[in-house]
């Protein structure tokens, strides 16, 4: 191994001072970035060389303006610039555009709602009350929130329709879903786990369960999937009573966003609606031991500020609120994504 000279770890190093303000200039690059998809800059660039003064004439705005905005994005790796002075989406950019094969465009809208950046800007209020600064600020939960029409509650769709197709062929490898009959999707949303395992499992028959107004939006959805008979959608409250049955029950993505009660209740109900031979996977990203990565920290400040008591949490923490249900943790499988499958039997 080649070892480095004090004069080239000095140049390599990244000093204290400018480790924080990268930090604090990532705020207005992020804003950057939702004021170009806002725009919807990088669409009008796709497959596509155009000048700065080409751009602004198709978005009505003046050139010198919007070059500022267009010399950011650069920096940030977004755009790149041709011999001939036209911006070029870079492979960074390209996943903003929406429709394209690898875009994560959705949850971008999704994570960077007005909404989630003014409860973002009142963390203060969540860390001194424990209380969720969404919740206090627009005074319904977040993923009922409805404050500028039906378009954030589509956004949300679509955003963990993109969630579950990053996650979803890690799950289908690491989990043998075909030994099961009739498996039930708890809070489900579009029904695009159930879709997957009824394509993967050719005798497995699907309850999708979720709220009435979700249930409604799913329906188009599943229909165009082309199922047949395979699948029901049962509309319901799972703090209430969730469907009785099944021989897998799936809480995929969802008891993170809930307080330990709300957790506890939920999996009571699974365990109440399953038979003594069923079983139950919770798939959630679970909490490191060691060190927290950048995508749990991120994750875990979004269920402090828009979720009733929602965390992220460890193997230890889900396993005492498995065991306050009723139910019984029998394996913890790691996927090739940062999703982990919690498999959970009755307790005797």
């Amino acid at each position: 191994m080649v070892n480095k000279s004090k004069n080239e770890e000095q140049k390599s190093k990244v000093y204290p001072q400018a480790a924080i303000m990268q930090l604090v200039s990532g705020v207005g690059f992020a804003l950057a970035m939702k004021t170009a998809v806002d725009l919807n800059l990088f669409s009008l660039l796709k497959d596509k060389k155009i000048s700065v003064e080409g751009l602004a004439d198709s978005l009505d705005l003046k050139s010198s303006e919007l070059n500022r905005l267009l010399r950011v994005l650069q920096a940030i790796g977004l755009l790149t610039k041709d011999e001939e002075g036209n911006y070029v989406v870079t492979e960074y950019g390209e996943v903003l555009i929406p429709g394209s094969p690898k875009s994560i465009y959705p949850m971008v809208k999704y994570l960077m709602h007005e909404t989630v950046i003014q409860s973002m800007l009142k963390m203060d209020y969540s860390i001194k009350k424990g209380q969720s600064s969404f919740e206090k600020f627009y005074g319904n939960k977040y993923d009922e929130n409805n404050s500028d029409g039906k378009s954030n509650l589509e956004s949300m769709d679509k955003a963990m329709e993109v969630y579950s197709r990053i996650s979803l062929p890690s799950l289908l490898d690491a989990y043998n879903f075909e030994r099961f009959n009739l498996i039930v999707d708890v809070a489900g949303g579009m029904g695009q786990l159930i879709t997957e395992i009824m394509r993967s499992s050719n005798n497995s028959k699907c309850v999708l369960f979720d709220l009435p107004d979700t249930i409604e939006r799913a329906k188009n959805n599943m229909e165009n999937e082309e199922l047949g008979n395979r699948y029901q959608l049962v509309a319901g409250d799972m703090f209430k009573k969730i469907p009785d049955g099944g021989d897998l029950y799936i809480v995929s993505k969802v008891l993170n966003n809930w307080d330990d009660e709300h957790v506890e209740n939920i999996l009571k109900n699974i365990s109440e609606a399953m038979s003594d031979k069923g079983r139950v996977i919770i798939i959630e990203n679970l909490l490191s031991e060691d060190k927290i990565s950048l995508e749990e920290a991120f994750r875990d400040l979004l269920f402090l500020v828009c979720t009733h008591g929602g965390s992220v949490r460890s193997k230890n923490e889900f396993e005492r609120l498995i065991k306050g249900s009723g139910l019984n943790l029998l394996n913890v499988i790691k996927t090739s994504s940062s999703y982990c499958i919690i498999e959970c039997d009755k307790a005797k």
